[in-house]
């Protein structure tokens, strides 16, 4: 458990952006993963952090992975942008990474401009896995933080 608390911690530092001009939280949806809680931080207006802590039940026990990546967003305009992201994802307690790279589609509500949907699709592996596809979505709510 504490090993857990630690790899919350260190995903919520991951993500805070250090000072960003905004900072997204909300949930994703990953497979293969499952579903988690998610914090973007954008550090410029291209480049940004994501933390996810992802729990889930595995054989009547609770377990989870926590995952970090860095973000860039290629194209961001009023009321969308597409981004390639980049990171690994640590099963716990399990010890072997997963790493993954994938591109995505992030969409605002017209009537909601602070509430972002996101879908993104790519690839992943690590040691004990073969090459494998990924699928993900999400929806945040992106807090401008200025600058």
């Amino acid at each position: 458990m504490r090993k857990f608390m630690l790899a919350l911690l260190l995903a919520g530092l991951a993500a805070s952006g250090f000072g960003a001009p905004r900072m997204g939280i909300g949930t994703q949806f990953t497979f293969p993963a499952v579903f988690g809680i998610s914090l973007r931080g954008f550090v410029t207006d291209q480049f940004g952090m994501e933390g996810v802590v992802f729990l889930f039940s595995e054989g009547g026990d609770t377990v989870g992975a926590l995952s970090a990546r860095g973000l860039w967003s290629v194209v961001r305009g009023e009321g969308g942008g597409f981004y390639l992201a980049g990171g690994a994802t640590l099963p716990l307690p399990a010890d072997q990474p997963i790493f993954h790279v994938v591109a995505g589609i992030e969409l605002a509500l017209p009537f909601a401009k602070s509430i972002w949907f996101n879908t993104e699709f790519g690839f992943f592996g690590g040691a004990l896995l073969d090459l494998g596809m990924a699928f993900g979505m999400g929806v945040h709510y992106y807090f401008e933080l200025g600058g």
